[in-house]
């Protein structure tokens, strides 16, 4: 996976303009971030709540949607206040 990650910035990287390339890196951080770190706390949860046995692959999906909905929903406020805050 970091392979993936890695890949997906060097392209970042390559397609964005030099003086917003922060920016561009800030975005994909902003987005990569939430799914990982929630999605590895809810299998902390479920394996010290003993639900591994119990939880599908629907279950699984689901919560990963619910993450990517929350991220478009962060990535969407993140870039009103740079519209605001430009220049």
């Amino acid at each position: 996976m970091k392979g993936v990650t890695l890949g997906y910035l060097d392209y970042l990287m390559e397609i964005s303009p030099d003086d917003r390339r922060p920016a561009y890196s800030a975005y994909f951080n902003a987005l990569a971030f939430p799914a990982a770190l929630l999605l590895l706390l809810l299998l902390l949860l479920l394996l010290g709540a003993g639900f591994v046995a119990v939880i599908s692959f629907h279950a699984v999906f689901v919560a990963a949607i619910l993450v990517a909905l929350w991220q478009v929903c962060l990535l969407s406020r993140i870039s009103r206040l740079l519209r605001y805050a430009a220049p």
